[in-house]
């Protein structure tokens, strides 16, 4: 900034690493924040803090406004101001909304739950799920009073631990279930993989991901909405995301990998698996799964009657 002028009254910051530098007498704490988004949410406060009624942020990051719905109400309860104004400034779909109007309608409790949704169902740093958008996951929300609870206490208390036995867990199987099959009856994502692939001839594309593939997603979810929900606090000090579904990569420039699941992939573990295709009428005599002195399974076309049912 230095040789540059700026308009009368106009106060200008700009970050440099964990340093805050400003055109004129003025100073913002320091940070170790990595993420722009969550370093605009320290600006927004410290312009509340001093006085502020009135705050419009520029910007086309989607992140930025489910953050800032999340976090609205505590900013409420910590100062006194008029309205927060999202303004995404694209030519092609300019947007402008009050956070405060919004965050009435929807309330407490969804702006809370929408940055752990947002992660959940695909952000910068967390995958998605084929075929299944934004709005249908927050159709379930709304209608899901168990995931709407356990999504915005994710966010309200960031970095909780998750096993597959917790309810949380269940709940988030429940969630992924629902957006795939609104019908279905299943409570675990395993079992709902295996009805809409058999039985409603689904391919893997169209299924829910295994319950490890899952577990491992959900705490990747959780990782990114804590990052999200520290974003008021100057120094986030982030636990280590080794235990929130990453690993260390040996790729220098990318430090962290995700890890996908940690059971075995079938397609290596089930080298001998086969399935047959025989259409001779009552049964098979020879064909691959015979010489593979394996039993036909619902994989196959045959029409034997004693193929193995992964129901039994």
């Amino acid at each position: 900034m230095l040789g540059q002028s700026f308009p009368e009254g106009k106060i200008l910051f700009v970050t440099d690493e964990d340093k805050v530098l400003c055109n004129q007498q003025d100073s913002m704490p320091d940070s170790d924040h990595e993420e722009a988004d969550t370093r605009l949410c320290l600006h927004i406060q410290d312009a509340l803090s001093k006085g502020m009624k009135n705050i419009v942020v520029n910007t086309v990051d989607t992140d930025v406004f489910i953050i800032l719905l999340g976090i609205f109400h505590r900013l409420q309860s910590s100062y006194s101001f008029t309205d927060i104004i999202f303004h995404k400034p694209d030519p092609k779909n300019k947007i402008r909304v009050s956070l405060k109007d919004l965050s009435e309608r929807l309330g407490q409790a969804t702006c809370q739950a929408l940055p752990f949704l947002h992660a959940f169902t695909g952000s910068d740093t967390t995958s998605a799920f084929k075929n299944i958008g934004k709005k249908k996951g927050y159709g379930i929300l709304q209608s899901y009073e168990d995931a709407l609870e356990t999504f915005s206490a994710m966010f309200m208390n960031p970095f909780q631990h998750l096993n597959m036995e917790m309810n949380e867990f269940k709940i988030m199987q429940r969630f992924v279930i629902l957006m795939y099959s609104k019908s279905s009856e299943f409570t675990k994502v395993n079992a709902a993989r295996q009805e809409m692939f058999f039985q409603k001839n689904s391919n893997l594309d169209t299924v829910p991901p295994t319950e490890n593939a899952l577990f491992q997603h959900c705490l990747r979810a959780i990782y990114q909405t804590g990052v999200w929900s520290r974003c008021l606090e100057t120094y986030q000090n982030l636990p280590a995301p080794n235990n929130f579904g990453w690993k260390r990569s040996n790729n220098t420039d990318v430090p962290w990998e995700p890890v996908w699941i940690t059971n075995g992939e079938a397609s290596k573990e089930c080298r001998e698996f086969v399935k047959c295709q025989c259409k001779a009428a009552g049964g098979c005599v020879r064909c691959k799964c015979t010489n593979a002195n394996m039993v036909c399974t619902m994989l196959c076309t045959c029409t034997c009657t004693n193929r193995f049912s992964y129901d039994d």
